[in-house]
């Protein structure tokens, strides 16, 4: 049984959505506006035990979002949710705590000029850029500069939004002028 599902999605863009998608497009030379409305699941649920670790690390975290993973519970469990809009990418993800990483080497391999917004909505994250160590809980909001190597000690459920840094350069620069950071409410 494969681990990744692809499920059509039909969902309702209001006009100001569609306009902001369509405006990163052409901010952005070759991508298309017209997303597809695809969604990717990505599950260890359907993996064999002695296989998820590999499959996550291989799979989904390196190959998918150029990430490292470092270490993993001997219970690993995770889930993923994604769906891209043209230039942006959306995701919702579940796990029980592990550790990944986006190293230099991993940005080289798979460079990205983009901000990623995340969402805490349960559990803990602990992530580390630039000698700034930062705790998410619950209804926490962390900014990410995806040019810049981190680590991060995932658990919870989280949402995340993946943005070209040129669109939120234009339309909120302040979210950019630090490479990481919390967002205080």
């Amino acid at each position: 049984v494969s681990a990744q599902h692809r499920m059509p999605v039909h969902l309702s863009v209001d006009a100001s959505a569609k306009k902001m998608v369509e405006s990163a497009t052409e901010e952005t030379p070759g991508l298309d506006a017209s997303a597809s409305g695809q969604v990717d699941i990505w599950s260890t649920s359907t993996v064999a035990a002695r296989e998820k670790v590999s499959y996550w690390r291989d799979m989904v975290c390196n190959a998918v979002f150029g990430i490292s993973v470092e270490t993993m519970p001997e219970q690993f469990s995770a889930r993923i949710t994604a769906r891209s809009a043209g230039p942006l990418r959306f995701a919702m993800s579940e796990s029980n705590p592990y550790l990944i990483a986006r190293s230099k080497g991993d940005i080289d391999a798979s460079p990205s000029d983009h901000v990623s917004i995340y969402l805490q909505l349960a559990g803990q994250t602990v992530s580390s850029m630039n000698d700034e160590i930062y705790t998410f809980e619950a209804n926490d909001i962390g900014i990410y500069d995806g040019r810049q190597p981190f680590r991060s000690m995932h658990g919870g459920k989280r949402a995340i939004a993946v943005i070209p840094r040129a669109m939120i350069e234009r339309r909120a620069p302040w979210l950019t002028r630090t490479p990481h950071h919390k967002l205080q409410g």
